[in-house]
C-alpha cells in the first residue's frame, strides 16, 4: 500500500513538471502596451544628462564657447505655387570642443592614452552608481571626494561594478546659467579657480580596485578648480580611464541601478569631444537599493518552483526505492 502511494505521488510530480514545461511554451498573444516607442527600447525612467549649447554656455576662456549663424530662406519649387512654398534653415556654428557636456578621453594629457574614437560601446553604454556629496560641496565649495568617502558609500550601497561608470553629484550643475559661480571667478583669474571635485587617491583607487571604465561629475572638472597639477586626471587618464565633465542635474538617477549611454560626436583623433548623455532604469523601486530578491521575480519563483518539484521527485524515488529493497 506503500508503495502505491509513492508511486502516485512520484507520478504526480512528474505530470506537474511536465505541464509546467508545456505552459512555458505556450505562445500568447501580446496585449497592447500603453508604452511610449522609447519605453519599449529603453527601460522604464530615463533622464538626459546633457547641457544645451548656447551663448549662455560656461566657459574659461576668452573665445565663445557656440557661435552660431542662421540663415532662413523661403523657396520656391519650379512647378510650385505661391501657395506652397519650400522652407528651409541653415545654422553654422563653431563649438570649443572641451566646452559644455563633453566627453574627454585619456588622450588629453596621455599621448598613448586612448582617444575618443578609441572608446569602444562597452565603455559608453554601461552600469552607473551616483556618489551624493552635494551637502558637503555646500559646506565648502573646494571639497575633494575622498577614497575614505567612497569605502563608506560602498557600505551603505554596495560594491562600484567593474567596467562601471561613477558620477559624482557636487550640485554644481545648480550654478550652470550663472559662469562666476559655476568657475568660483568673475574676472577668469586662474588662482581663483573654485568648485569640488576628487582627490588623485580616491581616483588611484578606484582604478586599481573596481577597474572602472569613467568618471562623470556636474562640475568644470574631477580635479577641484584649486588643483593646478591635474593629479586626479592623471591617475584616470593614465589607465585609460575617461571622464565626463559639465554634466547636468542627476537629482533624479538612481544611487544605483541606472545604465548611462554616452553618445560623442566622432572627430578624428580628437582628445575630447561633446557628447549627449543620458541614464535610464527600470521603475519598479527595485533601483533605489540597488538590490534585487531574486526569488520574489517571475522568473525566480519559476525557477524556485521547478527546484522544489525536482526535490520532490528525487525524495519519492528514493523512498520507493528504499521500499522495494524492504520487500
Amino acid at each position: 500500500m506503500r508503495g502505491l502511494l509513492l508511486l502516485i505521488l512520484m507520478t504526480l510530480v512528474i505530470l506537474s513538471d511536465t505541464t509546467t514545461k508545456k505552459k512555458k511554451t505556450v505562445k500568447q498573444t501580446p496585449k497592447q502596451s500603453k508604452k511610449s516607442n522609447i519605453d519599449r527600447v529603453w527601460n522604464d525612467k530615463i533622464v538626459d544628462l546633457t547641457h544645451p549649447f548656447n551663448y549662455h554656455t560656461p566657459l574659461f576662456s576668452e573665445k565663445s564657447a557656440f557661435y552660431e549663424k542662421k540663415k532662413v530662406a523661403d523657396l520656391k519649387g519650379e512647378e510650385s505655387s505661391n501657395a506652397y512654398k519650400y522652407w528651409a534653415v541653415e545654422t553654422h556654428f563653431v563649438i570649443y570642443n572641451s566646452a559644455g557636456t563633453h566627453i574627454e578621453s585619456p588622450r588629453r594629457l596621455n599621448s598613448n592614452g586612448l582617444s575618443v574614437k578609441d572608446l569602444t560601446f562597452d565603455r559608453l553604454i554601461l552600469p552607473a552608481v551616483v556618489i551624493d556629496i552635494e551637502a558637503e560641496c555646500r559646506r565648502n565649495r573646494n571639497y575633494r571626494l575622498t577614497e575614505t568617502y567612497i569605502a563608506e558609500w560602498e557600505k551603505k550601497h554596495g560594491i562600484i561594478p567593474k567596467g562601471g561608470l561613477v558620477l559624482i553629484k557636487t550640485g554644481w550643475s545648480n550654478y550652470w546659467k550663472n559662469s562666476e559661480k559655476y568657475y568660483g571667478t568673475k574676472d577668469k583669474n586662474i588662482m581663483k579657480l573654485s568648485w569640488p571635485g576628487m582627490d588623485a587617491e580616491a581616483a588611484a583607487w578606484l582604478v586599481h580596485n573596481r577597474k572602472i571604465y569613467g568618471v562623470g561629475i556636474d562640475a568644470p572638472s574631477v580635479d577641484r578648480g584649486q588643483s593646478s597639477v591635474l593629479l586626479a586626471l592623471r591617475q584616470l587618464y593614465d589607465n585609460n580611464v575617461y571622464t565626463l565633465k559639465n554634466l547636468a542635474d542627476m537629482s533624479n538617477i538612481p544611487t544605483r541601478g541606472a545604465t548611462v549611454q554616452i553618445m560623442p560626436m566622432l572627430i578624428d583623433g580628437a582628445a575630447s569631444s561633446p557628447t549627449r548623455v543620458f541614464a535610464s532604469w527600470s521603475g519598479d523601486g527595485s533601483h533605489k537599493s540597488g538590490r534585487s530578491i531574486p526569488f520574489l521575480t517571475r522568473s525566480g519563483v519559476e525557477k524556485t518552483g521547478s527546484n522544489i518539484r525536482k526535490l520532490l521527485l528525487y525524495v519519492s524515488l528514493a523512498c520507493y526505492a528504499y521500499h522495494f529493497l524492504l520487500l
